[in-house]
């Protein structure tokens, strides 16, 4: 697979990271079944697919992975991102485990925070 940085912009990057989100959200909201039956598009649970393998060890993902993601559409830049915000993800949720952090007990709290960083993003506006 052949995967250029260059072609990622910050945006790009941005515009994933909170479609990926929601989607997740979807697919924890729809209940048990994995992403095969999250109610949403083909292409966004073949990212999905990556997401979860780089979730548990990136060389999981498969050059069969990446393959079904292009047929459903996704480029190499949407399959590039996706791994790149995937990895971090994990990160910070080791971080977050080791810390023994709290987390909602009420499920509805992630799909509001949810919402609330594809409408707002990460960053609290300057005034």
């Amino acid at each position: 697979m052949r995967i250029h940085a260059t072609g990622a912009t910050h945006d790009n990057r941005l515009r994933i990271s909170m479609i990926l989100c929601l989607s997740l959200g979807r697919c924890v909201a729809a209940g048990k079944g994995g992403v095969p039956k999250c109610p949403v598009p083909s292409k966004l649970k073949a990212l999905l697919v990556i997401a979860g393998k780089v979730q548990r060890d990136g060389k999981l993902v498969t050059r069969e992975d990446a393959g079904k993601a292009r047929n459903e559409g996704a480029t190499d830049v949407e399959m590039y991102d996706t791994v790149l915000i995937a990895a971090p993800f994990c990160m910070f949720n080791h971080n977050v485990d080791g810390l023994k952090s709290c987390q909602p007990r009420d499920a509805t709290m992630y799909a509001l925070v949810g919402q609330l960083l594809a409408e707002r993003g990460y960053l609290k506006p300057s005034r």
